[in-house]
């Protein structure tokens, strides 16, 4: 990416179809996190009414997409808020969102084991 003048600061410039291209892929995984508080001293876990009721349980969202490279449409998309129960930081949020949306992902295992078993995979 760096070769190609591709930064944080300038890759939504880019298109997926562009983006694809220049990495020789076949799709792209692109993420995004809005938080509204700062995990990353960390968070009590403890319930409150007082937050539940005010609103500031809800710390953000998260979400996750994949898009084809060919069209550069999107294929599937993930997301989720992210609140007390989320995690206790940073760390165990990205950890807990990330196996919560692999439970999701439209992926077949047995299309996958059909594949091992004659050798493809």
């Amino acid at each position: 990416m760096a070769q190609n003048d591709i930064t944080y600061e300038n890759i939504d410039v880019f298109t997926i179809k562009q983006l694809s291209e220049i990495l020789g892929v076949d799709g792209i995984i692109s993420g995004n996190l809005d938080l509204n508080i700062l995990l990353s001293k960390g968070i009590s876990t403890d319930f409150s009414f007082i937050d539940y009721f005010s609103g500031d349980a809800n710390y953000g969202r998260i979400g996750i997409k994949i898009s084809d490279a060919t069209t550069g449409k999107l294929l599937w998309k993930y997301e989720k808020k992210i609140n007390k129960k989320s995690g206790r930081n940073t760390e165990d949020l990205i950890d807990r969102m990330m196996k919560l949306a692999t439970r999701k992902f439209p992926y077949d295992r047995e299309k996958k084991r059909d594949r091992k078993k004659k050798g493809n995979g």
